[in-house]
């Protein structure tokens, strides 16, 4: 193996630095996978004796990159390379110490067979692939096997992380290891709440995300996940699939936070306050989640002249997430869909593309044209806008004009 063309200099360098120091390296896990499908990847996992991890920090300080420790057991370290100048992209290098005593011990501790496999890079060490658990025919027949009876037990990550792997790599988890994780469903909430969310917002990023959810649902991992806010798994998971059917037509991404907000949708105040918390949501994420809701659970414009007039109030009192509540509206109440559906059509296909001009009008100018006063100017700046992104009012002269010519009990009209 040469750094020229499977292994970015940077971490070849550090291996280099192994070799010069007497110590035993091997490439582990997902870099030797992802060169076994002819995939790329930024992560390079170096696994050597534990006494040797702190050549990282060496190597580290003399690169000029920052080097973090992740674990103390085993005890792993963690470079990290910016994209560079010189047109190198973002690399990250973990460096592992051994578990066990030979490698062979250490890969069957492993996660699954995909991942248990290594390059030695030791001195003097044969390029021939360890493969001790059959991770390469694995990969051949698109298999997702767990590497132990314990695997889940030892990590029960590794229960949401199958669906990802599985998702990511197009491999099918086969019938004992997804037997295994439905035995061991109950623990998916035992790790880290953000290790948790980290693995959790991969799958609900991937193309196929919604099977994987009703999978994850059938087999009860998805469960005590939503169950944190009360809520069953099933009906989760179809209405994650409905948002993602509606979302296409209209050119919409369903991004994390609606994702989060289909799948916790009905949650009480309490129970979605409980998930943020377990998940270590994000203020901003939990404020996106909240305007979604709010949009698909409150009323709706009360039937003007035009959709486009629907749709621009919506847009001006929940800006963003008036689509995406619109969307999550009619995957939730499918009696509400069609007209959801339309109004959701106007919102993206009119009002979306007007969200970011700024309002016509400040605050002092609808005091000086109108006179008005108190929650006056609030209703008469909403109208303008309203009217703004309608497409009734298109610059700030005709918006002045207007304005002149209603008083604070006028009716924008």
């Amino acid at each position: 193996m040469g750094p020229s063309t499977e292994l970015d200099p940077r971490a070849w360098r550090f291996i280099e630095l192994c070799r010069v120091r007497g110590c035993a390296a091997w490439l582990v896990g997902g870099f030797v996978r992802d060169r076994l499908l002819g995939r790329a990847s930024d992560d390079v996992d170096v696994v050597v004796p534990p006494s040797a991890t702190e050549l990282a920090f060496a190597y580290a300080a003399a690169a000029g990159v920052p080097c973090v420790r992740l674990h103390d057991a085993p005890p792993t370290l963690r470079i990290v390379f910016a994209p560079g100048s010189d047109g190198a992209g973002r690399l990250v290098l973990d460096v592992c110490g051994l578990r066990g005593n030979t490698i062979v011990e250490d890969l069957t501790r492993r996660d699954f067979t995909c991942n248990a496999m290594a390059q030695p890079l030791a001195p003097d060490a044969s390029d021939a692939l360890l493969d001790p658990l059959g991770g390469q025919p694995d990969l051949e027949a698109g298999v997702l096997r767990m590497a132990g009876p314990r695997a889940f037990d030892d990590d029960p990550l590794r229960l949401i992380r199958a669906f990802r792997l599985g998702g990511e790599l197009g491999l099918q988890i086969e019938p004992d290891t997804l037997s295994a994780i439905r035995l061991a469903a109950h623990r998916a909430v035992e790790p880290a709440g953000e290790r948790i969310r980290d693995e959790l917002l991969r799958v609900l990023g991937l193309v196929q995300a919604d099977a994987l959810l009703r999978q994850m649902a059938d087999v009860g991992v998805l469960g005590p996940i939503v169950g944190l806010a009360g809520l069953e798994a099933s009906a989760a998971a179809v209405r994650f699939a409905r948002c993602v059917a509606a979302s296409a037509p209209l050119g919409l991404r369903v991004d994390h936070a609606m994702a989060l907000a289909a799948l916790l949708h009905g949650a009480s105040p309490a129970g979605l306050r409980r998930v943020a918390q377990v998940l270590r949501l994000s203020e901003r994420v939990l404020r996106s989640i909240r305007a979604i809701h709010r949009v698909a659970d409150g009323g709706l414009p009360q039937a003007p002249a035009s959709l486009a007039r629907s749709a621009a109030e919506l847009c001006a009192d929940h800006g963003e997430a008036a689509l995406r509540g619109l969307v999550l509206r009619a995957a939730a109440r499918p009696t509400e869909a069609a007209n959801a559906l339309a109004l959701a059509d106007t919102v993206a296909s009119v009002v979306a593309p007007r969200l970011s001009e700024a309002p016509l009008v400040s605050g002092a100018e609808v005091i000086a044209l109108t006179g008005a006063q108190g929650a006056e100017i609030g209703r008469l700046l909403r109208e303008t806008r309203v009217a703004q992104l309608a497409g009734e009012l298109s610059d700030a002269g005709r918006a002045r004009a207007w304005l002149a010519s209603v008083g604070p009990q006028g009716d924008g009209e």
